[in-house]
């Protein structure tokens, strides 16, 4: 099936960034319940990853674990059909990290970038293409594989044994062994959204909010089962050219330096052999069935 409506990506939202391990991402109470046990640096490290997906054997999933490893920054941009309410869906563009090291933000989210990454979304949802010789858990999962947020809260976070970030001045502690994973959520979202303190971000200036964690509210909240969706996104033609003009036009500031722009090709050249061609994940109501029926 074709989509041809989906829940499309309205703005930038954040820079995500972690010192080491992965990006994980998922139901907010789970991952605290993680953090309130027994290793839970161990725990998260191996939890569920995203390559191992699979849309026939998954359909527990509440957490996933994104594919690049160590420090890195990963672009997300979220949908809002109403600014007054909460986030519709996301696109997560795991690509960025392997790609480039640092931060680099000079064109990221403007109009055209947002028009492009919903012209990929579309293009990608539901295209099921594979070799018929290939057994089905290594076909394609571009149906879409459930994903449940039975909270309605989510949370980003590197892998580590609490929520990392670091405020100036005033030292704010959490005691999860003590503390319900309501009052933790309460506080990391406070400390995600109240602007009450200052924090300290790697090679950011900006320190109205932390960009080494983030937690949100999600629209839609299904009774029972899997609630979302989470979806492959590919490069709109699957060519390296393709993903390091991608890559220039959104991500790079001097086109005219030709040691950065020919680094950036070997770097694309890198991922594809090692990832392909998917360059992201967009999460998503599940409800985006009934809008194509």
């Amino acid at each position: 099936m074709k989509y041809e409506k989906i829940y499309e990506i309205t703005e930038f939202e954040t820079f995500l960034h972690k010192y080491r391990g992965n990006l994980h991402f998922g139901d907010a109470y789970e991952i605290i319940e993680i953090l309130k046990g027994q290793e839970p640096r161990g725990t998260l490290e191996n939890l569920n990853p995203i390559d191992k997906l699979h849309p026939y054997k998954n359909s527990g999933n509440n957490i996933i674990t994104f594919d690049h490893r160590g420090g890195g920054w990963t672009p997300i941009y979220v949908s809002h059909k109403d600014p007054k309410k909460y986030t519709d869906a996301y696109y997560i563009e795991t690509s960025y990290p392997h790609i480039i090291p640092y931060l680099e933000t000079f064109t990221a989210g403007n109009k055209n970038h947002i028009k492009t990454i919903n012209k990929i979304i579309k293009n990608s949802l539901g295209s099921v293409g594979a070799p018929e010789d290939k057994p089905l858990i290594e076909q394609d999962w571009n149906g879409g594989c459930e994903f449940a947020i039975p909270s309605g809260k989510i949370l980003f976070m590197g892998t580590d044994d609490k929520v990392p970030f670091t405020t100036k001045g005033e030292k704010i502690e959490i005691d999860y062994k003590n503390t319900s994973k309501e009052k933790i959520f309460e506080t990391l979202e406070e400390l995600s959204w109240g602007e009450k303190y200052e924090f300290v971000n790697f090679e950011a200036q900006d320190g109205k909010f932390s960009f080494d964690f983030q937690t949100n509210n999600v629209s839609f909240k299904a009774s029972k089962g899997g609630s979302h969706l989470i979806y492959k996104v590919y490069a709109l033609e699957k060519k390296v050219d393709w993903i390091h003009n991608y890559f220039l036009e959104y991500y790079c500031k001097d086109l005219t330096n030709k040691e950065i722009v020919n680094a950036l090709k070997e770097s694309v050249e890198h991922y594809v052999k090692d990832y392909g061609f998917v360059i992201g994940y967009y999460f998503v109501p599940e409800n985006i069935l009934d809008l194509n029926e």
